[in-house]
């Protein structure tokens, strides 16, 4: 696996997790906390440029 998709699965891990333990209550919530984990990754900033 790509390092690329290892940091993917460990941002939908950590997701999945607060949901689980009530830590996201909302659809809003887990958007947020993806938008945030997705931006601090410089490959994906590099993708949304591109567009």
């Amino acid at each position: 696996m790509g390092r690329e998709q290892e940091q993917y699965q460990k941002i939908l891990k950590r997701v999945i997790h607060d949901t689980e333990n009530q830590k996201l209550n909302s659809m809003d919530e887990i958007v947020q906390l993806l938008v945030k984990e997705l931006s601090l990754n410089t490959n994906v900033k590099k993708s949304i440029k591109s567009f």
